[in-house]
């Protein structure tokens, strides 16, 4: 059975549209890609708090910078290093 619609063939102007449009894409892809500031904040912390929340319901309580510390690929802070820590502040 042949097709209902055939697509036409590209001529020259078809093509150097297309060709400029590759061009802009290359240009402001970058650009139009690149992720907001705040995007990755909130990423962040929406990933410790799905660890915390995971780790409640198995019945682990996680210190909220612990959960930080684990979306960063950080080991948690010591009770000393938490000590020190909240002595300097």
């Amino acid at each position: 059975m042949p097709p209902l619609f055939t697509t036409p063939d590209l001529d020259l102007t078809d093509q150097l549209v297309l060709d400029e449009i590759e061009g802009f894409r290359m240009r402001l892809g970058q650009h139009l890609r690149a992720p907001r500031s705040w995007t990755g904040g909130l990423r962040r912390s929406a990933q410790a708090k799905a660890i915390r929340g995971s780790n409640s319901i198995e019945g682990y309580l996680v210190d909220p910078q612990d959960a930080l510390a684990a979306v960063d690929g950080e080991e948690p802070m010591t009770a000393d290093e938490r000590g020190s820590s909240q002595s300097t502040v």
